[in-house]
Parts: C-alpha cells; structure tokens; sequence
C-alpha cells in the first residue's frame, strides 16, 4: 500500500501498477501457479522502475528549490 501512494503522490503510474500487481500475485500465489509467478516478476519491475521515476521527480524538484 505504501508504494501505492508513494506513486499516487508523485503521479508515477508505473509505480502504483507495479504495485497492485505485486498485491494482485500475493493474492493468487494462496494457491501456486506460474500466473501467479509471472504477474509478481511483472509487478516488481514496474515497480523499480515506478521508484526510479519518484527518484527524478524529487531530484528535479530539489534542483528547482
């Protein structure tokens, strides 16, 4: 959920997808499978990615100031 709103706060939508897909593979991982597997691996690169884009957004944001 934090990242969730770290990604809403910066307006980062790979970073709040990231992370429903993350919450979406806990969610089905109860019972295992490889949809499960695939959606998680997913969910976790878009939510490095979503984390790099917070990191330049605030970057930006400290160079402006």
């Amino acid at each position: 959920m934090a990242l969730y709103r770290l990604g809403s706060e910066f307006n980062v939508d790979h970073l709040r997808i990231g992370a429903i897909l993350i919450i979406a593979s806990a969610v089905i991982l109860v019972t295992p499978n490889i949809l499960a597997a695939i959606i998680g691996l997913v969910g976790v690169v878009l939510t490095i990615m979503g984390i790099g884009e917070v990191k330049r957004v605030v970057e930006e944001k400290i160079k402006g100031m």
